[in-house]
């Protein structure tokens, strides 16, 4: 899967350099025991994928790059249950994924675009047990997405 491209390798344009590395943890447990939690998790993930360019009749323009993708994702999340009948909690989700050197389509190197993109959502749940056989649950949440596309002066 690493091999040089067929055209890159018939125009005489070199094999770029591709890789991808993928790390992250997580951490959780007690803060109050058996009655509040907490979990967070970090993932990190960096791609270099190599692109070709390949157009018939401008073999001038002809080129390999690499397009860059570097995403952070996080997620962290509390309960707390304030009585036997009654918890509450809250999750906060977040990806930020930048994208560097974007070949869409059969352009130029020169016609290269970025993509600026951050996602969000929070959401905050109460639960309370109302008999024996009813459960009252009450849920907020938000989602944002804060995304531009553009040459890399314009996301600067």
């Amino acid at each position: 899967m690493t091999a040089i491209d067929y055209f890159a390798e018939k125009n005489g344009n070199p094999k770029p350099d591709t890789s991808q590395l993928q790390w992250g943890g997580t951490l959780g447990g007690p803060v109050i025991r058996d009655r509040a939690h907490f979990f967070a998790s970090l993932e990190r993930v960096t791609i270099d994928e190599g692109i070709t360019i390949n157009i018939p009749a401008r073999p001038e323009l002809n080129a390999t790059s690499v397009e860059k993708t570097r995403v952070w994702n996080t997620i962290v999340r509390f309960d707390h249950q304030v009585t036997a009948n009654n918890t509450w909690g809250v999750r906060w989700l977040r990806e930020n994924s930048p994208q560097f050197n974007q070949i869409i389509g059969d352009v130029a190197l020169g016609a290269a675009r970025e993509e600026n993109d951050v996602d969000q959502t929070v959401i905050t749940s109460l639960n309370s047990v109302v008999g024996n056989s009813r459960v009252n649950t009450v849920r907020l949440g938000c989602t944002q997405e804060d995304v531009s596309f553009g040459n890399p002066c314009f996301n600067e």
